[in-house]
């Protein structure tokens, strides 16, 4: 497809662009490497095929004045959030919802060290409980995880919220706290309440005549796993012998790696005490909303400072469209629907012809967007939000498109959105039918801009 028959906003046009420079073509097999590295290549065939133009006079009808031509606006950034409920997962390999599949890379084995579904194992005479700790964090991926200083989880470190707004000061409940414990997923029961319950612990070992004894408080998470003498493992010997339950062993390796999963835990877990993390972990390693919130809400703030700036729009997934999980007839379109996206944001912000953040009514609408930001539905586990990533796409390049007319002509009414026409600027005559430039519509008045962008 020739780039100006391309509608995208420029994010995708940067995905497309990274995707393409982490998968450069390899060279066939027996083909010498002098002959076409794979760079070359890959420039070579985009010359060619005129996906990159390299002058006005190789403009290929349009790109080259389309991405240089210039309005004196500030630059338009529309960004699609993802908000749907899988992004209160952990960052992994994209698997099935829920996805705990990370599981694979290692279960919590039992004080003596196996991973056993079935306890009791056999008892490990020759290993004290002052050993069993070190056995805890057998998780291969969360083991190699690293802070922003490199340093992997430790347990005499109190990780701050990654989030400073949602350290429990500002008015919504802390993510997380740090010496709570959460079952994975719990978070996404009651949003925005985090659930959890106070931690336990510590699990001590007392010798004594016959065996020794383990005790401690176990927080009410790990208590509903197996209470059976020995389903944590047995072992040493002689007044120094141990045995201790499976909410025991939960319990002591909390307080040492900050998690637990027991053997045989699904890789589809939600809310199970079979999964279960201290909130100072979960500081540690946050869970994907979070971080796309955060990155989102750090870059608006930023525009104050920035000698950069740019102009905002905020897009997330229509909070209902798991009712719209079907494909519709060519003549419904998005009628009577909730497929796609919505405007989180007011339209653009800030205004037309406003080229910086500092002025007074730009600062409120960045409180406002920011607000409006941390203010995102994710869904929940009961009422769960999915991803309709082309239809929001598509959505986005209506909005793009300056006016309504290209869309309806070319795809008909019934697949038109009510448009927020907020973007500033003037598209060049090739891109645009090659009739003559003008200014884009400056779209709906503050008085019905909110609403025309924030529904539909």
């Amino acid at each position: 497809m020739r780039l100006r028959r391309l509608r995208f906003p420029a994010l995708v046009i940067g995905i497309f662009l990274l995707d393409v420079s982490l998968d450069a073509p390899r060279p066939a097999a027996g083909l010498s490497v002098t002959t076409c590295q794979p760079g070359d290549c890959l420039s070579n065939a985009a010359v060619n095929g005129r996906l990159q133009p390299t002058s006005v006079t190789a403009d290929d009808k349009g790109d080259v004045t389309f991405f240089a031509s210039q309005s004196g606006q500030l630059p338009n950034v529309l960004f699609v959030l993802d908000n749907s409920t899988s992004m209160y997962e952990l960052p992994y390999d994209v698997a099935s919802y829920p996805n705990s599949a990370w599981v694979s890379k290692g279960q919590t084995p039992n004080g003596c060290g196996s991973v056993i579904t079935t306890p009791p194992s056999p008892t490990c005479s020759s290993t004290s409980f002052a050993q069993t700790a070190a056995t805890c964090g057998n998780n291969t991926f969360f083991a190699g995880l690293k802070d922003a200083n490199g340093n992997p989880y430790t347990k005499t470190t109190t990780y701050a919220a990654p989030v400073p707004w949602y350290d429990g000061t500002h008015g919504p409940a802390a993510l997380f706290t740090n010496n709570n414990v959460y079952k994975f997923l719990e978070w996404a029961v009651s949003p925005p309440s985090p659930g959890g319950t106070a931690n336990g612990g510590p699990i001590i070992f007392t010798s004594g005549g016959g065996g020794g004894t383990v005790s401690g408080a176990v927080n009410a998470s790990c208590n509903g796993l197996l209470s059976t003498a020995g389903s944590g493992g047995a072992g040493g010997n002689g007044s120094n012998a141990w045995t201790m339950t499976q909410r025991q062993r939960c319990q002591q390796c909390i307080d040492e790696v900050g998690y637990y999963i027991a053997p045989g835990a699904s890789a589809t877990s939600s809310n199970s005490s079979n999964i279960i993390f201290k909130g100072n972990w979960l500081n540690f390693y946050p869970p994907k909303f979070m971080i796309a919130r955060k990155v989102l809400t750090d870059f608006v703030t930023k525009q104050s400072s920035t000698p950069t700036p740019v102009r905002i729009g905020v897009v997330s997934y229509d909070t209902q469209n798991v009712s719209s999980l079907d494909i519709p007839a060519v003549t419904t379109g998005f009628t009577g629907r909730h497929d796609g996206g919505a405007f989180v944001s007011a339209g653009m912000v800030p205004d037309c012809s406003v080229v910086t953040w500092t002025g007074a009514a730009t600062v409120t609408q960045q409180t406002n967007l920011i607000t409006a930001v941390r203010g995102i539905s994710f869904g929940g586990t009961g009422s769960p939000i999915a991803t309709p990533l082309a239809e929001t796409v598509f959505n986005a390049g209506q909005f793009f498109n300056g006016d309504d007319k290209n869309y309806i002509n070319t795809f008909g009414s019934q697949w038109v959105k009510a448009a927020c026409r907020r973007r500033c600027g003037t598209i060049p005559s090739s891109v645009r039918g090659r009739r003559p430039p003008r200014p884009i519509p400056a779209g709906p008045t503050r008085a019905t801009r909110a609403r025309i962008c924030s529904t539909t």
